[in-house]
């Protein structure tokens, strides 16, 4: 037992998620404990990891249970196109820039309204939720694989363990610069990695062990997004490379700069190409 990954597990559950594993396993008479008091007592008991693994499992499943996937399912599939308009971030600067402060009349900011930002925030709302549920459904696919043990609190950099090592998950599309290259290659395969290391939003920054699902139509590179809710094929590569996949802490070492920064994290790429 791996007790600095088991440590971190413990760490991904809330207090009140810890005393109920602590019931779980029968070990009771701690409620009164801080986090990190209950968490040393569970890696002080006799407690075996498969057992921990097994409550974090349950717990995941009872508290996704509610959700309607197949229904969720359906309603994805009748988007028919997706058009972000306005970037995360800019819907205020684009309303005082471009409306509030170049519009003297009451009557002509409705229409401006209705005819220029009704359809920007329409489109990156419908992007928005189309994103959300598919990744969420995808997400949902992986934390139930009988390799991973899901997180059942958000924590930084860390989404599920895979064959015991931590990983923040990251669903996207093939960058531009790599439509054309041979994408079978493991030197290929580690430079995308890099690269999407490298290229990450300055907010959203982590250099923590990353396994990115990256997706591509091959044909239509544009309409990569539709693969997106394409869950039989992308249910079934997911489920081969869960199970096939090695993960080798020198040979899936990526070394990466980042504002003048040299890190290093376990990268790991499944690439979904139809």
């Amino acid at each position: 037992m791996n007790k600095k990954i088991l440590s971190l597990k413990l760490d991904c559950l809330s207090k009140e998620d810890l005393i109920n594993l602590l019931n779980y396993l029968s070990l009771e008479g701690y409620k009164n404990l801080s986090k990190a008091d209950l968490i040393r007592k569970i890696l002080e008991s006799t407690a075996n990891e498969e057992s921990i693994n097994k409550f974090i499992k349950e717990q995941y499943n009872l508290r996704t249970e509610s959700i309607d996937i197949e229904k969720i399912k359906k309603e994805i599939k009748k988007v028919r196109n997706i058009k972000w308009g306005v970037v995360q971030g800019e819907l205020d600067r684009k309303i005082q820039t471009e409306l509030v402060r170049k519009t003297y009349s009451y009557n002509q900011l409705i229409s401006r309204i209705k005819t220029n930002l009704y359809n920007e925030v329409k489109g990156y709302v419908i992007a928005s939720w189309y994103n959300y549920w598919t990744t969420f459904i995808i997400e949902n696919f992986i934390a139930k694989h009988e390799k991973v043990v899901p997180t059942l609190k958000p924590v930084k950099g860390i989404d599920l363990f895979w064959k015991e090592v931590p990983f923040d998950l990251k669903i996207t599309y093939l960058p531009k610069n790599y439509w054309e290259s041979n994408l079978s290659t493991k030197d290929v395969k580690k430079e995308i990695i890099k690269w999407l290391y490298e290229n990450q939003g300055a907010q959203r920054f982590g250099s923590e062990n990353r396994l990115f699902i990256v997706l591509h139509n091959k044909n239509n590179p544009e309409k990569s997004w539709e693969l997106k809710r394409d869950f039989d094929s992308i249910f079934m590569e997911l489920d081969r490379y869960l199970k096939e996949e090695v993960i080798d802490e020198q040979e899936d070492l990526i070394i990466f700069k980042f504002r003048r920064k040299t890190y290093s994290a376990i990268g790991k790429l499944c690439l979904i190409i139809k």
